[in-house]
């Protein structure tokens, strides 16, 4: 009966403060969004922006398939001056044809999937967050790249954190460089970004370029990225101070 009664003190705390949604009800924590789960094609139009964005689990917008604005040549690498992840946005089109999003001079987005054909305009998945208030999120997983020709060259895949007022955040990235191969040619990285703080009106991007010297190259990434609430660590505090509470009492009772 004491147990119970312990249980009642503590569990309930702990699962209205410790385990409660970050923001929204509909958002608690342990929430993943997986942009490939969440590819729905049913409603695209060819040819067409509509579609855009696919929504998540729990039937809200988060998803965008986008590319930059302006072409490669106007943006520098990783680090340095105007870094490539800071480009403007414009959306993909619908292609049914090939079941894929394209944008100019075949820079295409496929379920889990990021396509460069020859020379052009980096291209990103777009996750908005749509809580509608602050939530601290970890992205994890692995990200493959794949050449399918005899190229010397090389890609690089950005995870970015862009909010509403502008700024670009680099979180985490891959940069592989390779020479001459026979077939396809892969390497695979780990990407990971934890305790992310992500505002109202943020958008995480998942980009990626190539640098390579063949005009008739193909360059693609895969990745399992995915997006999961967790708690901030305020919540750890006061769970763990509710239980300790709770052995307290319970220990006072049994005495």
């Amino acid at each position: 009966m004491k147990i119970t009664k312990y249980l009642t003190i503590v569990a309930t705390p702990m699962i209205f403060l410790g385990l409660a949604p970050a923001s929204n009800a509909q958002y608690i924590n342990g929430f993943t969004w997986d942009r490939s789960t969440a590819w729905d094609i049913s409603d695209n139009v060819n040819n067409t922006t509509t579609g855009q964005p696919d929504d998540d689990a729990e039937g809200n917008p988060v998803w965008g398939y986008t590319e930059a604005s302006q072409s490669d040549s106007n943006y520098g690498g990783l680090s340095g001056p105007d870094p490539w992840y800071e480009a403007g946005l414009d959306l993909m089109e619908w292609d049914s044809g090939d079941s894929q999003w394209e944008g100019s001079f075949n820079r295409v987005i496929q379920q889990a999937q990021l396509g460069i054909t020859g020379s052009g305009r980096p291209v990103f998945a777009t996750w908005d967050n749509p809580t509608g208030s602050a939530i601290t999120v970890d992205i994890t997983g692995t990200v493959t790249f794949t050449k399918n020709i005899n190229e010397v060259g090389g890609a690089q895949f950005a995870l970015v954190q862009r909010t509403t007022g502008g700024t670009n955040t680099l979180l985490d990235s891959a940069d592989w460089t390779t020479g001459v191969g026979v077939g396809d040619t892969t390497a695979n990285f780990n990407i990971s970004a934890t305790g992310i703080v992500v505002a109202a009106g943020d958008q995480l991007l998942f980009g990626m370029r190539e640098y390579g010297t063949n005009a008739n190259r193909f360059w693609y990434t895969d990745d399992d990225l995915t997006v999961t609430v967790v708690p901030e660590p305020s919540s750890y505090a006061v769970i763990v101070g509710l239980i300790g509470l709770g052995f307290a009492i319970w220990g006072r009772r049994r005495s």
